[in-house]
């Protein structure tokens, strides 16, 4: 089965939108190729997340598949089934909780192009009306600027996740984590990255994606609503860390990406969720300290004032997580660091 096919099957269904990301259409590159399915019956994208998913390379901070050269990933919403399991994300043709989303309810299949994904179709057609999608009929395809859709819509990659508020976030939680945290998370992840910015600027100033990053999280952080601009420029700034060779630079554009990807925080006790809220305060300190020929006492201090810009907010979200994981990276141990010195000393 190629990936044609399972979006004709998916269209299928009945009222189904389906935005194909291209060059020159507007969409950031490291969505070219992939699919997203939203359920659309009023031809307009929805706001929020897609009902399901085809992607076709892996993305930066989660578990390598082993995507690209004709293998790729269908990923489904299905609703949350039970806790997450430990799986082997490689495997093939199996349908099996979502390597990072499974505790959200998401379920996924890697399979090669040509070989159909064991059990996907039927997943499919199964959890679309659980989410409320129903109803048959054709649908032209068109294109609008570049992008294909199967019915016409009126917002694209900015679009807000209004189905969140000040108040208590939407979905499956194993705590309360409202907006207003999550912006505070924000702030304090762009504020870090920002400082060592400069550091990745100065060796590719023609390069915008770690900058954007830093102002995508800015948005949020200041009042705009949560988008995918956030999810597309971390996967950017994180792609223009492997693209120099500077090591410091590296660090300043992984910061920057972690920053925009804070948003994106999980209510989840999930020890590594911190990193969301920490590790960009990590990847900054790493980068200042290897501009100053690794000097490990320039990391600690960056750690130690990141420690003190903490807000009571903050501090109250970390301490709703587990503790940080150990690492043998320089970045995690900074990271854990920090996260023992917030949970001590406040």
């Amino acid at each position: 089965m190629t990936i044609d096919e399972i979006s004709r099957f998916v269209e299928s269904l009945g009222r189904v939108l389906t935005l194909r990301p291209a060059p020159g259409d507007g969409s950031p590159e490291v969505s070219w190729g992939d699919l997203f399915f939203y359920y659309a019956p009023d031809a307009v994208v929805p706001p929020g997340q897609p009902f399901a998913t085809v992607v076709t390379k892996d993305y930066p901070d989660e578990p390598s598949s082993g995507l690209g050269s004709g293998i790729f990933r269908v990923n489904i919403d299905a609703g949350r089934r039970g806790q997450a399991q430990t799986i082997d994300v490689t495997s093939r043709d199996q349908v099996l909780p979502h390597p990072v989303y499974g505790r959200l309810g998401w379920f996924a299949s890697c399979s090669q192009d040509l070989a159909p994904p064991r059990n996907c179709e039927p997943c499919c057609a199964k959890h679309m009306p659980a989410r409320g999608v129903v109803g048959t009929g054709d649908m032209p395809s068109l294109r609008r600027d570049g992008m294909v859709a199967s019915i016409p819509h009126k917002t694209g990659w900015g679009d807000s996740d209004t189905r969140q508020n000040d108040g208590m976030t939407t979905g499956t939680a194993d705590f309360e984590l409202t907006m207003q945290e999550l912006r505070v998370v924000a702030l304090y992840a762009a504020e870090s990255a920002e400082v060592v910015l400069p550091l990745f600027e100065e060796v590719a100033a023609d390069d915008p994606r770690p900058r954007a990053a830093i102002e995508a999280a800015l948005m949020f952080a200041h009042g705009a609503g949560r988008m995918k601009l956030q999810r597309v420029t971390a996967a950017a700034a994180h792609q223009a860390a492997r693209e120099v060779s500077d090591e410091a630079a590296q660090h300043a554009a992984r910061a920057a990406g972690d920053a925009a990807a804070a948003a994106y925080l999980h209510p989840l006790a999930n020890a590594t969720q911190v990193g969301h809220i920490l590790r960009a305060a990590a990847g900054a300190a790493r980068a200042a300290e290897l501009r100053a020929g690794g000097n490990p006492g320039v990391g600690d201090a960056l750690i130690e004032l990141a420690r003190e810009r903490a807000s009571l907010v903050l501090v109250d979200v970390l301490n709703r997580y587990p503790v940080a994981p150990a690492g043998k990276s320089r970045v995690a141990e900074l990271m854990k660091t920090l996260d023992n010195s917030l949970r001590t000393h406040r």
